[in-house]
């Protein structure tokens, strides 16, 4: 968590502390199986979803929708492989978490979804070799608009 205490502490000072507990991310390893990355781990100690940055991350717990139930819709509906976690859904597009590969994280159109394991897109998506490294842009783009 030292790691991450300058984050945690410009994160509070905009939103106060959102504490998720470590079985929560148990939870979500098992229901999804997949293994989270550390990053994200360390930043789910006082990060579980929510708006920030203009994007509503959903949450990491049983709120309504949250990252287990809307990834399993998705893998069933539309086939997301098994190895991507859904963040969020902004207009039109979809924000993953890929567990195994770098980038960690893109941010691609909706229609493009059939080409992630192949990283083939129609349209270039936005991407972050890592969940913190998304989490700062985020972060930095709430600070920008206060």
């Amino acid at each position: 968590m030292q790691k991450f205490s300058g984050l945690k502490q410009r994160y509070e000072t905009l939103f106060g502390n959102t504490d998720t507990t470590k079985c929560d991310l148990v939870a979500i390893e098992k229901k999804l199986e997949v293994k989270l990355p550390e990053d994200f781990k360390g930043i789910s100690e006082f990060f579980n979803g929510g708006l920030i940055g203009e994007i509503d991350i959903f949450s990491y717990c049983n709120n309504v929708p949250n990252i287990v139930d809307e990834t399993l819709r998705l893998r069933e509906a539309i086939h997301v492989p098994d190895h991507f976690v859904i963040l969020a859904e902004p207009d039109a597009s979809i924000i993953l978490l890929d567990t195994e590969a770098k980038p960690a994280v893109i941010w691609c159109d909706s229609i493009d979804i059939n080409g992630l394991e192949n990283r083939t897109f129609s349209n270039l998506p936005d991407t972050w070799d890592t969940f913190l490294d998304f989490f700062l842009y985020v972060l930095y783009e709430e600070e920008s608009s206060v």
